[in-house]
Parts: C-alpha cells; sequence; structure tokens
C-alpha cells in the first residue's frame, strides 16, 4: 500500500505539467521553450527570470508579432 502511494507521488511529481489548449494555440512558441528546458538544470537567477516573465506574460504577444 505504502509503496503504491509513493509511486504514484513520485509519477505526479516528475510528471510534466500539462498547459489548457487556449494556452497551447495562443503561446506556442512560449511553451515549447518551456516544455525543453523543463529538464534543464536551474539556478535562482533563471527562476528570478521566469518569474520575471510570467508578471510580463503579455509581453509574448509582441514577440509574436514581430516573426
Amino acid at each position: 500500500m505504502a509503496q503504491e502511494y509513493f509511486k504514484a507521488a513520485w509519477e505526479a511529481y516528475v510528471d510534466k505539467p500539462k498547459f489548457p489548449e487556449w494556452m497551447r494555440s495562443r503561446y506556442p512558441e512560449a511553451l515549447k521553450n518551456f516544455e525543453e528546458n523543463s529538464d534543464l538544470l536551474s539556478t535562482p537567477f533563471d527562476v528570478h527570470e521566469t518569474l520575471v516573465d510570467i508578471l510580463h506574460f503579455k509581453s509574448l504577444d509582441l514577440d509574436a508579432n514581430l516573426t
């Protein structure tokens, strides 16, 4: 019983996040980058930059219009 619990908890921990379909269609490049980088080592600087990007999430709309 305990082994099954820990196995399920571990699988939930390592499972990649699931994003809503509207987010996938509106920000495909951002989500592609997120999924590619999710397995890489992160530093506190990386976490800070990610949080800044999340705060200014609308700026991704401008990036999409440039390409």
